[in-house]
């Protein structure tokens, strides 16, 4: 379900995204969680080893949906 057709669960979106950037940003969280921000080099492996999983599910996705309408035209045809 799209973010915009349910409000409610932007509220919970936007809160975990703060509290993501205070945790990031904020030195005495980023030191008390022990994170780093990651560097150029390492974005693009995150980004390179994410991209195939990206593809794969948006081809599945094309796939159910094409093969949903195949079935409902099959039953509208019998």
């Amino acid at each position: 379900m799209p973010p915009w057709r349910n409000p409610w669960l932007l509220v919970p979106m936007t809160v975990s995204f703060v509290l993501h950037c205070f945790i990031l940003y904020v030195p005495f969280l980023a030191n008390v969680f022990e994170i780093v921000p990651l560097s150029f080099r390492e974005w693009f492996v995150v980004i390179l080893v994410s991209f195939p999983v990206i593809l794969i599910d948006e081809a599945l996705k094309f796939i159910g949906r094409w093969r949903r309408t195949r079935i409902k035209k099959k039953i509208k045809t019998m």
